[in-house]
């Protein structure tokens, strides 16, 4: 019976939709490998683009195509605090900054994961296809710099 549960809780999967491509395909790829897929976009900013109002329709669309349930996490204010801010200091500063790697860190990948493991019960965690790489215990994947 526990294993029954535990095999179960295994087969579901959290993956990180920004409405792109790289985690459109993931999305897409697990449901077909049996996943229970779970759609989960980080709302960062209004306006047009993957990290704005247009990557969470496509996000959504998507969700809606696969069938699957998609949660939206308004993230505007740590978006805000940890990226747009920390831009325009840098260039104030005359130094160019690298936004993607400070959003990787402390906007996307941390808060999605406490997000899936707090709302949802669940420890696994996809962002995109990683060039097929088989899924293990909980993990963070991503190989692309956008949201």
């Amino acid at each position: 019976m526990v294993k029954d549960l535990q095999a179960e809780k295994m087969k579901k999967i959290v993956v990180g939709l920004s409405g792109g491509v790289d985690s459109s395909v993931a999305a897409a790829s697990l449901q077909q490998q049996g996943y229970d897929v779970i759609g989960l976009t980080l709302w960062l900013m209004k306006g047009k683009g993957q990290c704005c109002s247009d990557g969470l329709l496509d996000a959504a669309r998507l969700c809606d195509e696969l069938r699957i349930p998609h949660r939206v996490v308004d993230s505007r204010e740590l978006f805000q605090r940890h990226i747009v801010d920390y831009l325009v200091a840098g260039y104030q500063q005359g130094i160019t900054p690298l936004p993607c790697s400070q959003c990787n860190k402390t906007v996307k990948f941390g808060p999605m994961l406490s997000y899936a493991q707090q709302e949802l019960g669940q420890t696994r965690l996809r962002q995109d296809i990683m060039h097929g790489l088989p899924m293990t215990g909980s993990a963070i994947v991503t190989s692309s710099c956008g949201p």
